[in-house]
């Protein structure tokens, strides 16, 4: 075994994919770890992802917070009958819960997901993650490093800025400029999205599900407004801004 994986370079090739070979989780992460970094040298004669999960070194079982940058593994299913019950599964961690996994909606297909998504599509109980990899171990930024925010002198005129926070509880925070309303970045990783994010001016091209993540953490600080009209509350977040406009002038009145 040789190399360290770079955990957060194999998430970005997983990510740009979007198809795969049916069945083959961990041979796909594997190909990815082995592109992350050069000189990687691992154990490939584990038959499957559970497997590679048994012989993991550095396990942490059950934890449901994987960091990004990591392998999660779900066990042998107690309900299936076929005969790939109890092979397992793998996918890659992105961080805040979220993972990027193998036939995921469907077949042949790249997606991201909860872990809980994936345990009900696979019928797979959860295991936990590792900090290797078929042998190799994996560089990848922990929740008490987090990146360096921005500098807030640069971002008044965004409509958000990231805020390391000094309490008790400590970690960084997006904070809308509009309402207020804060909320905690789970990933260092997440930072990153989030500063590329507010620094794009077009030439910082961002894949679909890197945006999905952005929006998750902005429309929890900005939540849609309803809108009264008479004795019925409109969502907001279900009509245009033109008609939004227009039921503003028609009943003269709106609620938060």
């Amino acid at each position: 075994m040789a190399g360290t994986i770079d955990g957060i370079k194999t998430m970005q090739i997983l990510l740009a994919k979007t198809t795969n070979k049916v069945g083959y989780c961990a041979e796909t992460d594997w190909e990815a770890a082995k592109a992350s970094a050069p000189g990687i040298v691992g154990d490939r004669s584990y038959p499957n992802a559970y497997a590679v999960w048994q012989g993991a070194q550095k396990k942490h079982a059950g934890d449901r917070n994987p960091p990004a940058g990591v392998p999660v593994f779900l066990g042998p299913s107690p309900t299936r009958t076929d005969a790939n019950k109890n092979a397992g599964d793998q996918a890659w961690s992105l961080g805040g819960g979220l993972i990027r996994a193998t036939d995921y909606p469907r077949n042949g297909v790249m997606g991201t997901c909860t872990i809980a998504q994936r345990e009900a599509q696979t019928q797979r109980p959860y295991l936990g993650w590792t900090e290797d990899l078929c042998g190799v171990p994996i560089s990848f930024p922990s929740s008490s490093q987090p990146a360096a925010a921005s500098p807030a002198t640069q971002e008044a005129d965004m409509s958000f800025s990231i805020v390391p926070y000094a309490g008790t509880n400590g970690g960084i925070y997006v904070v809308s400029h509009i309402t207020g309303n804060a909320t905690h970045i789970q990933s260092p990783y997440h930072v990153t999205l989030l500063q590329r994010l507010k620094a794009n001016n077009g030439s910082d091209a961002m894949l679909a599900a890197e945006i999905q993540i952005c929006r998750s953490y902005l429309s929890a600080i900005n939540p849609a407004p309803s809108i009264q009209a008479g004795n019925v509350t409109v969502d907001s977040s279900k009509i245009t801004s033109g008609v939004i406009a227009g039921v503003k002038a028609l009943f003269g009145k709106a609620a938060a």
